[in-house]
């Protein structure tokens, strides 16, 4: 585990040649943090990512009502978990995994380049 330059700690994965940094923060909707998972090549993180997420916590309330549409039981029976800003996601923007109560899958949701949901479905 390392800490990026604003002193948040990001713990290193590898698998194969992907490399990538998980850090876990508060997003806007809720107090509860969630994991974020970002470019990272064991020495420095992608610059971008921090932008990435500002973005979208600042479309999150429109977003939040194209997802009660989507999500089984809506965005009340749904807890987001973890959002993926890695580039191989491109030319996506983001890919968003949830726990839902409303059965026993849990949820996936890739957002397109322009903040919106590209595709949506339980996770294998």
């Amino acid at each position: 585990m390392i800490d990026d330059p604003e002193g948040n700690p990001v713990r290193l994965h590898k698998a194969g040649v992907l490399r990538w940094g998980a850090v876990s923060q508060t997003f806007a909707h809720g107090a509860k943090a969630i994991c974020i998972l970002i470019d990272h090549d064991g020495t420095n993180a992608s610059g971008t990512w921090r932008d990435e997420l500002s973005e979208l916590e600042r479309r999150w309330p429109e977003l939040r009502e194209a997802l009660d549409e989507v999500l089984p039981g809506g965005m009340s029976a749904a807890t987001l978990q973890l959002i993926d800003l890695r580039s191989h996601i491109r030319p996506g923007r983001a890919v968003l995994d949830f726990k839902t109560t409303h059965d026993e899958f849990a949820w996936f949701v890739r957002l397109g380049g322009d903040y919106t949901i590209e595709i949506a479905g339980p996770k294998d």
